[in-house]
């Protein structure tokens, strides 16, 4: 590992940690971003320094955030507003080692050589409503923040329970349409006899029942994000109606021959594989092939149970306060109960042992 590495802190500890890691680089530490004059990669102490000044430092350098506070919010900003990784403390029990050859390796092999992208991104704080501190949840944070300014499709695929619409919707937030509507349907909760009315909206007189006109979906989402949940679900022939949405941006309500134009990003979702119903002829290959450009893998609760302590007390502690029980903690027995179960139900079912527990919980 070679290369200058230029760390920006106020806390001696962390220099240390870095230097007992970092033995064939040249590191120098910073107190100001505006005194980094030459580097190749920066390590960004976010608990001293901020992160405010990431925006300034990732034009020239490869920036890696490093925090001591655990959860999700440092690495969702950091990987949004352009960090190259965010790692926590404890160093000796991070990544950073690698995490750093990998920015020394990359910056080596474009020194001299790099075209460089005009243009800026803009945006504001997010807060993720995704709990837990295991290394898939990490992973599935860092794409939420690298994919949210990115104006393409992504689909998020899991099984039920797992959060799916949560990292839709965390998506949107980070994304440059977060003023704008975020619209939700679930494919599968309509009957299929309707769903087309509810995606493309109708006219008046369009079918038995249909008294006046109303706007579809795709409308309703116009400028914004529309998220299909459980996609999978959807009838082959609704499915070519959204497939030339999505090709041309264009629709016609039911009963009408007026073409409507939208600017419509898309988010699906499903608990299905979709590769194996395009080889069924279930689902039309044209189609996954237009959503499936980035996608975002949820694991199962039971892949990463070491998070079930802390959504526990969130559910714990979000649940208490709505019916207004003040909780403080739980037994051993408890949470050895909740580490011992599977979750086939996934995270929707710890939620609802969670409040189910608090609904039999004496307290003052």
């Amino acid at each position: 590992m070679t290369g200058k590495v230029a760390v920006l802190t106020e806390d001696p500890s962390l220099v240390t940690e870095i230097e007992n890691i970092i033995s064939n680089s040249l590191v120098e530490v910073f107190s100001r971003t505006e005194d980094i004059k030459e580097a190749d990669v920066v390590l960004l102490d976010a608990d001293t320094s901020g992160i405010n000044c990431l925006s300034r430092l990732r034009d020239k350098y490869f920036v890696i955030v490093i925090t001591a506070e655990k959860g999700t919010r440092y690495l969702i900003e950091s990987m949004t507003f352009g960090a190259f990784d965010c790692v926590f403390r404890p160093l000796k029990n991070s990544s950073l080692a690698q995490s750093l050859e990998k920015a020394l390796g990359i910056r080596s092999e474009i020194k001299g050589h790099l075209i460089e992208f005009h243009g800026s991104t803009q945006g504001s704080s997010v807060t993720c409503a995704i709990v837990g501190d295991s290394p898939m949840l990490q992973e599935v944070c860092k794409l939420i923040g690298q994919v949210g300014r990115v104006d393409v499709p992504v689909l998020i695929t899991g099984e039920s329970g797992t959060g799916k619409e949560l990292v839709a919707e965390s998506v949107w937030k980070v994304s440059t349409r977060w003023e704008k509507p975020f619209v939700v349907l679930n494919c599968a909760a309509i009957p299929e006899n309707l769903l087309e009315a509810e995606l493309f909206g109708y006219e008046k007189g369009a079918f038995t029942g249909a008294s006046a006109s109303r706007t579809g979906k795709f409308e309703e989402a116009d400028g914004g994000i529309i998220f299909l949940d459980e996609i999978g679900d959807m009838p082959l022939a609704l499915q070519a109606k959204v497939l030339r949405e999505l090709q041309s941006g264009t629709f016609h309500r039911l009963g009408s021959n007026k073409e409507i134009s939208v600017d419509v990003r898309i988010i699906t979702a499903t608990n299905k594989d979709l590769e194996k119903m395009v080889k069924e002829g279930k689902f039309r290959e044209d189609l996954y092939f237009r959503i499936n450009v980035v996608r975002i893998h949820l694991p199962a609760l039971k892949e990463r149970k070491q998070d079930i302590p802390l959504l526990a007390e969130c559910f714990t502690r979000r649940h208490g306060t709505q019916i207004g029980k003040e909780i403080k903690g739980a037994t051993s027995k408890f949470e050895n109960a909740l580490m011992e179960y599977d979750w086939p139900g996934n995270v929707r079912e710890l939620e609802n042992v969670i409040r189910k527990a608090i609904a039999f919980t004496k307290t003052p």
